[in-house]
């Protein structure tokens, strides 16, 4: 995927001399206890609160572990492991209460005393596996790149009957199947 590098971070990063980091937009969504409403988390691989894209960004340190970001030439989806260790007990509740499956997540790459990031990798959160032990939680994370959507089958067909299960009173494809044996002249008579 081409991707705009801002010349500050290219810069940054020709000099030879950098320190780089991730920071992770996980957007949950709260569904719980009759309120509907997003409920984003943003970390960052770093200490303390980092402001950057109009978000705070809570410092997970090392505790935050990114995986492999691939990229390949050909077209395929390529996934992503997140992980964080040393989970307190309000964030592994937080984790628990929201919806995650389906949702978007983002990974930006930054470097130190720069405040540009580059989107590098974009996805679904899939699969949360929370293990809670006596001297500290983990909560590693699956997520998936949008790409998956074109191994999807659709189920929607654009027949009067499938659309008629999304908005009963339409009556949008009503005359669709009527066309297809429909002679149309083209061009000069």
């Amino acid at each position: 995927m081409p991707r705009d590098i801002p010349s500050s971070l290219v810069t940054a990063l020709e000099s030879g001399e950098f320190s780089p980091f991730y920071a992770v937009e996980l957007n949950f969504y709260n569904g719980s206890d009759g309120v509907d409403a997003p409920a984003p988390m943003y970390l960052w691989t770093g200490q303390g609160n980092l402001s950057a894209n109009s978000k705070t960004y809570i410092g997970a340190g090392d505790l935050l572990s990114v995986g492999n970001i691939a990229e390949a030439a050909e077209l395929k989806a390529t996934g992503l492991n997140l992980s964080l260790t040393g989970v307190p007990d309000a964030l592994l509740t937080a984790a628990l209460a929201h919806e995650y499956s389906g949702r978007d997540c983002k990974v930006y790459f930054g470097i130190m005393g720069n405040q540009n990031l580059v989107e590098v990798f974009t996805g679904y959160m899939d699969t949360m596996i929370i293990s809670d032990g006596p001297d500290a939680s983990e909560i590693q994370l699956t997520v998936e790149n949008r790409l998956i959507d074109l191994e999807r089958t659709n189920p929607f067909r654009y027949t009067q009957e499938s659309h008629k299960t999304l908005y009963s009173n339409d009556t949008f494809f009503s005359y669709v199947s009527d066309l297809q044996d429909q002679a149309v002249e083209w061009g000069p008579n």
